[in-house]
């Protein structure tokens, strides 16, 4: 398996991604590739796309989380192989909501409780 990390690089970053077969990326940088993605044929061949840290989605650049989601989502629509997505992130309070919106099955969908990390979690709620 071939894996390339995209640069920031558009010249070299398209290159890459027509050799990689796991492309590592940031969001921005995926967001600045994929926007042309019906010209872009290797965008369009994407078979499986992971997000990782969702729970950022709510912060600073989450903006640009939710735009590459909904992309490939949209991609993935408008393309005849479709674009399997798998999200990570830490333990959700809106993780139904969130895999809904990621087209995540209810069998498909993992949001494991505090309870079962190796290492205990306190919680304090400050109002």
């Amino acid at each position: 398996m071939r894996v390339v990390e995209l640069t920031g690089e558009t010249t070299t970053d398209l290159k890459l991604l027509e050799k990689g077969q796991l492309i590592i990326s940031t969001p921005e940088r995926w967001d600045a590739l994929s926007r042309r993605w019906k010209q872009r044929k290797y965008v369009r061949k994407i078979s499986l796309f992971i997000v990782n840290e969702l729970h950022l989605i709510g912060g600073q650049g989450g903006a640009v989380l939710e735009v590459i989601v909904s992309r490939m989502r949209y991609i993935s629509s408008q393309v005849e192989n479709k674009v399997g997505i798998v999200a990570l992130s830490t333990s959700l309070a809106s993780a139904k909501d969130l895999g809904q919106w990621i087209g995540a099955t209810s069998h498909g969908l993992f949001n494991f409780a505090p309870c079962v990390r190796p290492v205990p979690l306190d919680i304090h709620i400050q109002g």
